[in-house]
């Protein structure tokens, strides 16, 4: 297996986790519980700004 094919296998494993995260920060938002929402699509985020940038 690549080094390209196993990065892209965990990026697979974590948007899932991230799904996972989500609908877990909705379950705690019914509640009323807070949680940290959007901290990790703002570092995705910026991660891939720092991606273009690089390549």
């Amino acid at each position: 297996m690549s080094y390209l094919r196993v990065i892209e296998r965990l990026e697979d494993m974590l948007r899932m986790a991230l799904e996972i995260i989500n609908e877990q920060a909705a379950l705690l938002a019914q509640h009323g519980i807070e949680t940290d929402s959007h901290k990790l699509e703002e570092a995705e985020q910026k991660f891939r700004e720092d991606m273009e940038t690089w390549c």
